[in-house]
């Protein structure tokens, strides 16, 4: 706190000294804090604002990663069973295999009309990696060779009408053409492929 002396009349028109306390003046507000922060603002807005990358193209052939990640599971529950893989996709997406998807999901109408371009389409070719469950690929199921084996067909890839931005396909598992068990396998693009996640057991009547 500053001191500033100042002069006054007192009683009597005798002059005199007296002491004025003079608060000290503060700073105003910085003006490159103020444009710092306004630019920080419009920095922040332009990250949330921005759209997320577009997903890669839809895959023209199924990826193996589809297949690992089903070995994946199988292997987590100790299944050593011989695996032979159709090398191409199936038809599996049936009203019956839908419904299944929408009761997984809690959803009873579509949030996304299936696309009949997906119900026509031809099948793609599956690639079959060497080394994990799948002993060999065949170009379609024979009811003599195959009856004692465990058989997985998978169906093209497909948005999920159920939830919204997710992709997928479905893929049925059984003993030679019997008790077969079915699941929805999701697919997420990263960088430019499809990665898939874990098989989720769908209850197809």
């Amino acid at each position: 706190m500053s001191v500033t002396p100042s002069v006054s009349e007192g009683p009597g028109g005798m002059g005199g000294s007296n002491l004025a306390l003079v608060p000290p003046a503060h700073p105003g507000p910085s003006l490159t804090l103020g444009v710092t922060a306004v630019t920080m603002l419009f920095l922040l807005a332009g990250c949330a604002s921005a759209p997320p990358p577009p997903p890669p193209p839809m895959p023209t052939t199924l990826p193996r990663a589809v297949i690992d990640s089903f070995c994946g599971l199988l292997h987590s529950e100790g299944l050593t069973s011989e695996v032979r893989v159709l090398k191409t996709t199936q038809p599996l997406i049936t009203s019956e295999s839908l419904q299944a998807l929408a009761d997984r999901t809690s959803q009873s109408r579509s949030k996304t009309p299936m696309s009949q371009d997906i119900l026509t389409a031809p099948p793609l070719p599956v690639e079959i990696p060497t080394g994990l469950c799948v002993t060999r690929g065949i170009d379609a199921f024979n009811p003599v060779r195959d009856a004692d084996a465990m058989v997985l067909r998978f169906s093209v890839p497909f948005p999920n009408p159920f939830t919204t931005g997710q992709t997928g396909v479905l893929a049925r598992f059984s003993l030679g053409d019997e008790s077969a068990t079915w699941y929805w396998i999701p697919l997420a693009g990263q960088n430019g492929r499809w990665l898939a996640g874990r098989p989720v057991m769908l209850a197809v009547r």
